[in-house]
């Protein structure tokens, strides 16, 4: 699968002295820099994103070349996996075996993938967020003789600012209050889970609850709390778009 694949190139192209390795890095006939960060983005409507890349022998002889992976962030609920020859499961780091990359040439187009799901299963709702992986690409028994590029996985389909400018959160009411408490919420269809939580002035979570629907009411009981000021979130994906003051007052 090849989608949502643009390169960010935050490093200079291969230099001559990087030519000089036996691995390099190209993507749509273009070279991209050992150690590249590119971005794949995605609005959440599919089950899974992948990072595609090709591996260049830049050598006169056939190779053996392994991939590593490393995780450098991921959201909690979600997964990514290798494809190196053949796919493996997201418990694998390293290809079990290496592929043979002949001489002066790439890698096939089917052979790598950077897969991301965000989501656990099939089906599931996706979890929106940035996901960063590393991939390492070496010769075997030859670690030191490698290329590495690192994928970001960006799933929302809208920014943060964006989000911000959509989703409206209403005055609690009543306010001050003292036993049960009202909150309007309206996501202007920005499909992204999302949650509104109360905090105490110590920023302690105290009652959080998910939003059903793209408009609609929360209600939460405030009779068990002390009195004081609180204050309240909507959270969408993982991200704090707004608080509120919230006073209990008995």
């Amino acid at each position: 699968m090849k989608n949502f694949l643009s390169l960010i190139l935050f490093s200079l192209l291969l230099n001559g002295v990087a030519l000089a390795q036996s691995l390099s890095l190209e993507w749509d006939n273009v070279v991209v820099a050992d150690g590249t960060e590119i971005l794949v983005e995605g609005d959440g409507s599919e089950d899974e994103y992948v990072a595609n890349m090709l591996v260049r022998n830049n050598t006169n002889t056939n190779l053996d070349v392994t991939l590593r992976r490393e995780t450098l962030e991921m959201p909690d609920g979600t997964q990514n996996f290798i494809c190196w020859g053949s796919c493996f499961g997201p418990g694998v780091d390293e290809s079990p075996s290496p592929v043979i990359v002949r001489a002066d040439t790439t890698s096939a187009d089917w052979e790598f993938g950077g897969h991301y799901m965000p989501k656990m299963e099939y089906g599931d709702p996706f979890i929106s967020g940035i996901a960063r992986v590393k991939y390492t690409f070496f010769v075997d028994g030859n670690e030191a003789d490698n290329v590495s590029f690192i994928a970001k996985f960006n799933i929302s389909g809208v920014s943060v600012d964006e989000i911000a400018e959509k989703v409206i959160l209403s005055n609690a009411y009543p306010n001050p209050a003292s036993s049960i408490v009202s909150i309007d919420y309206n996501l202007n269809s920005i499909h992204i889970p999302a949650q509104i939580a109360i905090y105490n002035m110590l920023g302690q979570n105290i009652a959080n609850q998910h939003i059903e629907g793209d408009m609609g009411k929360l209600q939460f009981s405030v009779a068990d709390l002390d009195e004081g000021v609180y204050f309240y979130s909507i959270i969408v994906g993982n991200q704090t778009v707004e608080t509120k003051k919230l006073v209990v007052r008995k």
